[in-house]
């Protein structure tokens, strides 16, 4: 059994990786916990930074926190989806495995138990979902705290956008405990078509930036790429509002790039010297929702391309020490190649990441 119930920890031999003579995948390459049944969670992370590891990898599969947004389910499957993408990747002299963890995912069989049959156009069943999407929060919250605690940069791949929450709040604290933050409060860059900035009515995939800005652990935060028709009045008035005494909060809107023809590139640009004022960390969102065509939770048929959504990756990556990385919303069962589409893309975006945060520390 498990010692630690919040997480299930991976050895080698959970890791799909496909051997080739003359070959080196990353799978091949990247480090697991020893002896997992014994292991001691925040010792055992405290030795891999000490080992060399940078980065660790943590699934969260859960779609409960769309579902508790009213949308549909399917993120839970985008861990497993890119796993296996990403680990088949070749180790070279571009992406080399060993300084990447697999720690594994999020232990969520107990709050997932039971919830596909709860229906969000209910009351009751929708409170169900969204009551289960706070206990996805602290669970998420213990093993992204004890990773930042660490000192290394976790990525976060599978379930709904629901879980910027928890990571923004675990980030701020980790950080703030050991003296790398003077006061509560990170910033966020976020490339989304929603602001996520819904009201605090419960928890679900709609509010996760408006609960960390309202508890003070998001300080700022800057939206690239929203769609000007899938964000409510009530929404923008409200931040309106919060930015009369000081402005917190910025977006650029997918239609005033089209209009403007302004370039994806340049709105990134825009957001990263928006937070840099701050002086604060910058946690580095993407939800898949924002590419076109892409198996997600809310698909469109209108928004940006994988290499837009990579070279964002690139840019903020490149540009700032961001704390951790976040992909959201795939959902692989949403398409006959949903597997392979949403896998390969967050194989992508997450070697996109290592590469560019590497190269801007050399």
């Amino acid at each position: 059994m498990n010692p630690d119930p919040q997480i299930i920890i991976y050895d080698q031999n959970d890791l799909p990786v496909g051997a080739r003579p003359l070959e080196k995948k990353v799978g091949e390459e990247v480090k697991v916990l020893s002896d997992r049944e014994s292991v001691n969670l925040a010792d055992s992370l405290a030795s891999s930074h000490g080992g060399g590891v940078q980065y660790v990898l943590l699934g969260v599969p859960e779609d409960i926190g769309p579902r508790a947004n009213c949308g549909r389910g399917g993120a839970d499957g985008g861990w497993q989806a890119f796993l296996s993408k990403f680990l088949n990747m070749q180790s070279n002299r571009y992406l080399s495995g060993n300084d990447i963890l697999v720690l594994g995912h999020v232990d969520l069989d107990d709050v997932l138990e039971g919830s596909q049959t709860l229906d969000n156009t209910t009351g009751r069943d929708l409170s169900a979902l969204r009551e289960r999407c706070a206990q996805i929060d602290e669970r998420v919250y213990q093993v992204v705290y004890a990773i930042v605690s660490s000192r290394m940069k976790p990525i976060v791949i599978g379930g709904g956008h629901n879980n910027a929450y928890p990571i923004i709040k675990a980030t701020s604290d980790a950080l703030k405990s050991d003296g790398r933050l003077s006061e509560s409060g990170i910033a966020a860059i976020n490339c989304d078509p929603h602001l996520d900035f819904r009201a605090l009515e419960g928890r679900h995939s709609g509010n996760p930036f408006s609960y960390a800005f309202d508890q003070g652990h998001l300080a700022a935060y800057f939206a690239v790429a929203i769609h000007e028709g899938y964000n409510s009045e009530e929404m923008l008035t409200r931040i309106d509002e919060i930015n009369r005494e000081r402005e917190r909060i910025s977006y650029a809107t997918f239609e005033e790039l089209l209009r403007e023809r302004i370039l994806l590139r340049d709105a990134t640009d825009r957001g990263i010297e928006f937070l840099q004022r701050f002086n604060l960390p910058i946690g580095l969102e993407l939800d898949l929702d924002s590419i076109s065509g892409m198996p997600v939770s809310a698909a469109t048929p209108s928004g940006i391309t994988i290499e837009d959504a990579r070279a964002y990756v690139q840019r903020v990556a490149s540009k700032t020490d961001a704390p951790y990385l976040h992909l959201a919303e795939g959902a692989p069962t949403h398409n006959a190649d949903g597997k392979t589409i949403v896998g390969k893309a967050l194989a992508y975006l997450v070697s996109d990441f290592i590469k560019s945060d590497k190269s801007r520390a050399a």
